[in-house]
């Protein structure tokens, strides 16, 4: 069985439940299962033929966002250049 606690510290890939997807870092899980905390959510919008990554929130702190785990309905690993491409907007000095 897939267990979230092992991917703490890892960027993920978020769909939810409405139908929107999500890079996040995942920073942590509480006891329950209830909540999922996120760290400097993105939204992935396409732009013409590419992908993007926007802010989740727009007027709020979004350095740990909590999320309600019924709302996400999948988490997958992300792939190598969409995690490097979310690095790269949280540090632009990274090379």
């Amino acid at each position: 069985m897939y267990n979230l606690n092992d991917e703490l510290g890892n960027v993920l890939t978020f769909k939810l439940t409405n139908g929107v997807e999500l890079i996040a870092t995942l920073l942590g899980l509480d006891e329950e299962g209830e909540r999922a905390t996120l760290g400097e959510p993105r939204l992935v919008i396409v732009n013409d033929s590419e992908l993007a990554l926007i802010p989740y929130i727009f007027t709020g702190e979004s350095e740990e966002v909590v999320m309600h785990r019924s709302e996400i309905q999948t988490v997958v690993k992300t792939l190598q250049t969409s995690a490097d491409d979310y690095e790269k907007i949280l540090d632009p000095n990274q090379d």
